[in-house]
């Protein structure tokens, strides 16, 4: 293999690494967020309990109203029935009081009794209205506690079938991070068997940073000088990607290293390309 395809194979490894990294941080913070969506499931289930069982409650004491409101309305429709008969009564007793006026004495205690059950049966019977129309003021109360009740266990349940998609959408993204993690850690091993590549030893080069003060080609493959050295970090084996701007030009390697400068072997151009005065220099493309 070419030493250009190494220098690719190289890259390719790094960028396989930072990958990995961001991928296992990615599948921790899914954890974390699946973790967060079954403790919200938990919380909307037992808060989803507790309305049914407010909506039981309110469902029973509506029960209860309602048995009351027909009984209310029984004991009126029995006063209603009392008043009437009464006022028949009272209507032929009055018919035929002009024929009695020789026993009206006599009768006016049975009138004047009859008078006071009728003012009774309208006090019960006002007394069962009142009740009637308060019963069925309870009534549309808990009606309307129990339509409250059935509104927010429906929330809950759409609440509970959007949080199931999340969870369906995060386990995709965490099988399709998994397949991607396993075929670079296959490329990565695939690599590293073939150039016999260390790891540990691309990572450990520092960043540097720096320019070509000079080419020469007159011995081959040639030198360059860059003005970067021991103050800098430099140290003797070090390798410096070499381009100008966007356009790569190649791979030296460190031979001598002064305080301020360095020289270094070139190990590799780019077809066409040669390095001159003024390229940039860095450790890490």
């Amino acid at each position: 293999m070419s030493p250009i395809g190494r220098i690719f194979i190289v890259l390719n490894l790094i960028l396989a690494a930072l990958f990995l990294s961001w991928a296992a941080n990615n599948l921790a913070t899914s954890h974390q967020y699946k973790q967060q969506l079954e403790d919200a499931q938990a919380a909307a289930a037992i808060e989803k309990a507790a309305l049914d069982s407010e909506l039981s409650e309110l469902q029973a004491q509506l029960d209860n109203k309602t048995s009351d409101a027909d009984r209310f309305r029984a004991e009126r429709d029995s006063a209603v029935d009392a008043e009437r008969r009464a006022s028949q009564e009272n209507a032929s007793l009055q018919g035929s009081n002009a024929g009695l006026a020789a026993t009206n004495d006599k009768n006016a205690s049975t009138i004047s009794d009859f008078e006071s059950h009728i003012t009774s049966l309208e006090s019960a019977k006002d007394q069962a209205v009142s009740a009637q129309h308060g019963a069925e003021g309870e009534r549309d109360d808990a009606l309307s506690s129990a339509e409250d009740a059935t509104t927010k266990a429906g929330d809950l349940e759409a609440q509970n079938a959007a949080l199931g998609n999340q969870i369906s959408d995060m386990q995709s993204e965490i099988v399709a991070l998994n397949g991607r993690i396993s075929e670079l850690d296959t490329h990565l091993a695939t690599v590293i068997d073939v150039t016999g590549a260390n790891i540990d030893d691309i990572l450990a080069q520092k960043l540097i940073n720096g320019s070509v003060l000079q080419a020469n080609y007159d011995i081959q493959p040639g030198l360059v000088a860059i003005n970067v050295g021991k103050d800098s970090g430099v140290t003797r084996g070090y390798t410096f990607q070499i381009f100008n701007g966007s356009e790569y030009k190649g791979e030296v390697r460190v031979e001598n290293v002064r305080d301020k400068m360095c020289t270094a072997l070139i190990l590799t151009t780019v077809n066409g390309q040669s390095i001159q005065q003024g390229d940039r220099a860095t450790t890490r493309l």
